[in-house]
């Protein structure tokens, strides 16, 4: 396994994904969590062993990101792998969330 303190830091360095939102070349305005959880591509099938394989660095593969409406907020409360999960070469990744959001009011006559 990567050690987290120096091998993920210099992975999110490289991430695309973070790379191209910082130029805002996609997801404009959305918000993602820390990765601060082990990368979740190439693994071997059946285990969670990293794949010799694949000719290309460990990575964060499914990836949570949101957008709040106005005058409402959002606060994540978790994010990270489901590595028990081992049908793939990647783990799939889960986010939870408080929500809360400032909605017009409902006419009675809709109650």
């Amino acid at each position: 396994m990567l050690h987290p303190l120096t091998e993920w830091a210099a992975l999110r360095k490289a991430d695309q994904l973070i790379n191209e939102r910082l130029a805002n070349n996609c997801f404009i305005e959305f918000e993602e969590g820390e990765l601060n959880f082990s990368p979740t591509y190439r693994y071997n099938r059946g285990d969670r062993t990293f794949s010799t394989e694949k000719m290309r660095e460990p990575a964060w593969c499914d990836r949570v990101m949101w957008k709040a409406i106005p005058k409402g907020t959002i606060k994540q409360l978790g994010y990270g792998p489901c590595h028990a999960l081992m049908t793939s070469d990647h783990s799939p990744v889960y986010a939870n969330f408080c929500l809360h959001a400032d909605l017009p009011a409902v006419p009675h006559m809709y109650v």
